[in-house]
């Protein structure tokens, strides 16, 4: 496992770890969106992981990407951040603007 991969995993599950548990997940499903939690991972730069450095990203690949997706599905994360992820790199690819918030395909 590269470097990166590692941080991307340990960070996330970290973050999940700590703010994710049953009474949250309940939580969620009758508040909606769960915007503390976004912003913990805006201020990780996850959603933007796949961005190379000079888009403002942490040049990323596909193995660090699984292991950011493993601890989504690990955890049941109400959040599209996979979806964000690769919109992003995406939209990086085609040379656009990075919106704020999250993204899909």
């Amino acid at each position: 496992m590269s470097e990166s991969a590692s941080y991307f995993r340990d960070s996330v599950d970290r973050v999940f770890r700590e703010q994710i548990d049953r009474e949250f997940l309940f939580q969620q499903e009758q508040e909606g969106w769960p915007a503390p939690l976004w912003a913990l991972l805006g201020d990780l730069g996850v959603e933007a992981a796949l961005l190379p450095d000079e888009q403002g990203g942490a040049g990323a690949d596909w193995e660090d990407l699984y292991e950011i997706i493993s601890a989504v599905g690990r955890y049941a994360v109400p959040l599209p951040l996979g979806e964000t992820i690769v919109a992003r790199w995406l939209l990086g690819l085609a040379g656009m603007a990075q919106p704020d918030g999250p993204g899909t395909l």
